[in-house]
C-alpha cells in the first residue's frame, strides 16, 4: 500500500511538471499583473521558520522589495514535523510554493522526481561567485550531476562539553590532539553516580545513533557506501569497528545512556541540564546556551580516530521549483539571499548556522576573537558529505533499526553489520 501511495505521488508530481508550459494557471503559486517594465510578480517562499528566524525573513523581504518594488514574496510557513510530507503534498496538488527551503538530507527525493528547477547554470554565472562557497557544499547540492540546492549555511557537528565538570574532575579540556582513547578516558572518569543509589546520574558522553554516528565510521577508516553510491558497505570491517565502539560506549564502559533513555530525555536536554559532560552538536545549539547561567561550556574538534576527524556535512538551503512560472525572479531572490552581505546579515542575528560563503566564514568566525567560533571555523577542514540519495530515509531507517539493537546490547556489530547491508542493498537496487 505505501508503495502505491508513493506511486500515485510521483506521477501526480511529474504530471503537474510537465503540465506547466501549456497551462495558463498559476503553477509554482506564482502570479502576474500588466507586463514589460511594470509586470507585478508574486513569490511564494516555504519554509519552517519560527521565532526570531521568521522576523529576520520577513525584514529580508522588505528590504529586497527596496530595490525590486514589482516583487511581492509571501512566506508561507509549513512546521518542522511532517515538512517534507507537506511538500509533497503541496507539490501533488498543484500548489507547489516557487521557492522551497529544504535539507540538504531531503532535495534528491525530489529532484529524482523531476520535481526541482536545475540550477547549474546559475550557479556558474560570475554573480553567483561560486568559488566563495566551501566546495563541499556545491557537491552536497548536486544530483545527477546537477545542482538543485543552494546551501545557506552548514550542519556539521564538534564536540560539546561542560566546562565545570571538567574542573570539578580536575581534568583537561580537550583540544585538538584528542583521539577516541582520550574522550573514553575523560568520559570514564566523569560518569558517576553523585547521589549513592547505585544509578548512573552523569555520563561522561552521550553516544549517538542515525547520520549523527556517520562521523566515527568514516574517523575509523569505514564506508557507508561505496565511492559511486551504488552498494552498501555496512559490512566493511572498519565500519563495523567503529559501531561496535560507539556501542561499547553504552554497554561495556557504561559511559553513555542507553538509545531509550536519550529518546525519552532528548540529546540537548540532558547536555544542559548536566546529564551528560561531553556530546556532538552542531553550531544550532551554541544561541541557546548562552542565556544558561549554570554552567560554562566550550568546543573542541572532533577527537581523530585511525584516519581522520572528520563530521559529516549536511544543512539547510534553497531550491526551487521545477514548474514555476517565474524562474528568473525565483532565482533572483535566492541569489540575493545567498550574497556575503545578505549571509553575514542572517549570521549575526540568528547565528543558528556557520554560513555556507567562506569570506562570511573567515570574517564571523575564523578570525573572532570567541575561541568556540574558532573551532567551528576549524572543523570545516574536516568534512564529509551525506551521500545525495533519493531514497536517503530509507537507508537510515534501515541503519537505525540495526544499530539500536546494538547499542542495547541485543545484537553484535558484525550481524547488524550484515543485515543492514543486505536491505540497503536491496533499497538501492529498486532506486
Amino acid at each position: 500500500m505505501k508503495k502505491l501511495m508513493s506511486t500515485v505521488i510521483i506521477i501526480a508530481m511529474l504530471i503537474t511538471v510537465l503540465t506547466t508550459g501549456c497551462s495558463n494557471s498559476n503553477n509554482g503559486n506564482a502570479t502576474k499583473q500588466k507586463s514589460g517594465k511594470d509586470e507585478k510578480v508574486t513569490l511564494t517562499f516555504v519554509n519552517w521558520a519560527t521565532g526570531a528566524e521568521e522576523q529576520m525573513y520577513k525584514d529580508l523581504i522588505s528590504e529586497y522589495k527596496k530595490d525590486n518594488p514589482n516583487i511581492d514574496i509571501k512566506i508561507q510557513q509549513v512546521p518542522w514535523d511532517g515538512y517534507q510530507d507537506k511538500i509533497n503534498t503541496m507539490v501533488a496538488g498543484s500548489a507547489a510554493p516557487d521557492i522551497i527551503y529544504m535539507s540538504q538530507l531531503w532535495f534528491p527525493a525530489f529532484a529524482s522526481k523531476g520535481v526541482l528547477l536545475d540550477l547549474s547554470k546559475n550557479v556558474n554565472n560570475k554573480d553567483f561567485d561560486k568559488g566563495d562557497f566551501h566546495p563541499v557544499l556545491l557537491k552536497a547540492g548536486t544530483y545527477d550531476n546537477k545542482v538543485y540546492w543552494i546551501a545557506r549555511d552548514l550542519d556539521y557537528v564538534v564536540l560539546y562539553y561542560n566546562k565545570d565538570m571538567f574542573d570539578k574532575a580536575n581534568l583537561k579540556y580537550p583540544d585538538e590532539n584528542w583521539t577516541w582513547n582520550d574522550l573514553l578516558q575523560a568520559a570514564q572518569k566523569l560518569t558517576k553516580d553523585t547521589n549513592g543509589d547505585g544509578k548512573i546520574d552523569q555520563y561522561g558522553f552521550l553516544s549517538v545513533g542515525d547520520y549523527v554516528s556517520f562521523p566515527f565510521i568514516w574517523q575509523n577508516g569505514g564506508k557507508i557506501l561505496s565511492s559511486d553510491g551504488k552498494k552498501a558497505e555496512f559490512d566493511n570491517p572498519k565500519t563495523i569497528e567503529a559501531m561496535q565502539w560507539l556501542s561499547d560506549l553504552i554497554t561495556k564502559y557504561k559511559v553513555s545512556p542507553d538509545p531509550s533513555t536519550i529518546r525519552d530525555q532528548g540529546t540537548s536536554t540532558m547536555f544542559k541540564n548536566g546529564q551528560v559532560v561531553m556530546a556532538t552538536f552542531g553550531r544550532w545549539l551554541a544561541p541557546s546556551l548562552k542565556s544558561i547561567q549554570n554552567f560554562h561550556w566550550g568546543v573542541a574538534l572532533l577527537p581523530k580516530g585511525k584516519v581522520n576527524r572528520n563530521s559529516f556535512v549536511s544543512g539547510s538551503g534553497y531550491t526551487i521549483f521545477a514548474g514555476t512560472k517565474h524562474p528568473k525572479e525565483a532565482w533572483d531572490f535566492v541569489n540575493w539571499l545567498s550574497s556575503a552581505k545578505i549571509q553575514e546579515e542572517m549570521a549575526v542575528k540568528i547565528g543558528f548556522g556557520v554560513p555556507s560563503r567562506l569570506s562570511v566564514e573567515k570574517k564571523l568566525f575564523a578570525d573572532s576573537s570567541d575561541p568556540n567560533d574558532k573551532v567551528f571555523a576549524e572543523q570545516t577542514k574536516y568534512m564529509t558529505p551525506i551521500p545525495t540519495l533519493p531514497n536517503l530515509q530509507e537507508v537510515l531507517d534501515i541503519y537505525n533499526k540495526y544499530f539500536d539493537l546494538v547499542r542495547l546490547g541485543q545484537m553484535s556489530a558484525q550481524d547488524a553489520g550484515k543485515k543492514i547491508n543486505d536491505e540497503v542493498n536491496q533499497v538501492l537496487s529498486e532506486k
